[in-house]
């Protein structure tokens, strides 16, 4: 017997209802984060969502030195608050050291992808950075990104790449360096 098509558009929609419904609760809830704690799923979205340090390595010393500048050769420390769910992730950065809450940033655009050559999964970001009392070598706002390997060492997960920004570019002061991200 074959079923009206009234039944088979019903039974479709059904579908297509439960399986939003689960996306959506799934993937835009605080669910997610434990979603991605599955082995499976972890390999293709891992469970970044939550409190880390991160410590930027920059090229700065070597501008200073070449223009004259005062510098330190310190790492930048910055706590990072990452919010990932199925469809965005968003960064919130803010800096610790040198100075506290000297330099924060959000994010504009974010991408998990896998590495062409390592098959590891790589987070790409762009964000927008804002100083509230900037010195008189920096700018009061610049733009940065980052590429960072996600990188599994059994259930812990940390990320490493690099960074670079626009950071007063007009006067060669924009800048680049290695980015360390550890879970806190």
């Amino acid at each position: 017997a074959i079923e009206a098509p009234s039944s088979i558009w019903r039974l479709a929609s059904l579908s297509v209802t439960i399986t939003s419904g689960l996306a959506l609760l799934l993937g835009q809830t605080p669910i997610f984060p434990y979603v991605c704690r599955i082995p499976l799923i972890r390999s293709f979205l891992p469970p970044i969502d939550g409190e880390w340090s991160a410590t930027f390595r920059s090229n700065w010393p070597a501008i200073a030195k070449a223009f004259g500048y005062p510098n330190s050769s310190d790492p930048i420390q910055s706590r990072m608050k990452i919010k990932a769910r199925l469809f965005a992730i968003h960064i919130d950065t803010t800096s610790i050291t040198p100075k506290p809450d000297y330099m924060r940033s959000d994010t504009i655009s974010v991408r998990i992808c896998r590495d062409a050559e390592t098959d590891k999964p790589v987070l790409y970001y762009i964000y927008s950075a804002f100083v509230a009392d900037p010195e008189a070598t920096d700018t009061d706002r610049h733009l940065g990104a980052a590429r960072v390997i996600i990188l599994q060492d059994g259930k812990d997960f940390s990320m490493k790449g690099s960074y670079w920004t626009d950071r007063n570019w007009p006067k060669g002061l924009n800048t680049a360096g290695s980015l360390t991200i550890e879970r806190t």
